[in-house]
């Protein structure tokens, strides 16, 4: 990737700031040449934090094994074996 074509990814990075794009529409007149790139790839959205790029898939993974975990942060240690 041309770095030119993300170059406000990582203007956010420099920020401490991560770079959500839930609907690639939306970036279309803001950020046309990143669009097209994205588009071109049948990219929907886009979550890119602390250095890795997390496609849909990944993401309701993510979820299912974080309310996992708060389930068994909540769940009473008798009722484990």
């Amino acid at each position: 990737v041309n770095m030119d074509i993300i170059d406000w990814w990582y203007e956010a990075f420099s920020k401490g700031e991560s770079v959500i794009i839930a609907d690639v529409e939306a970036i279309k007149e803001e950020h046309p040449i990143s669009y097209d790139m994205l588009k071109a790839q049948n990219v929907e959205n886009v979550v890119h934090l602390l250095g890795q790029i997390l496609n849909p898939k990944l993401l309701k993974d993510l979820k299912k094994f974080l309310q996992n975990l708060n389930f068994l942060r909540h769940y009473p240690l008798k009722n484990r074996h």
